[in-house]
């Protein structure tokens, strides 16, 4: 479990990444959100403490 709330997805995703000590590809596309209008950019920096 990671909290994503500080720097959003930006910050989790990479972290957890390197934790593993693994490469990674994000889908941002496949991130679900209850906001459909939110870009590809909203999403990756979004520190909604709601996720």
């Amino acid at each position: 479990i990671h909290d994503v709330g500080a720097g959003g997805l930006s910050n989790a995703f990479p972290e957890l990444a390197d934790g593993a000590r693994r490469g990674a590809r994000f889908e941002l596309r496949e991130v679900p959100s209850e906001e459909p209008g939110m870009t590809p950019l909203e999403l990756w920096c979004n520190e909604a403490q709601e996720r």
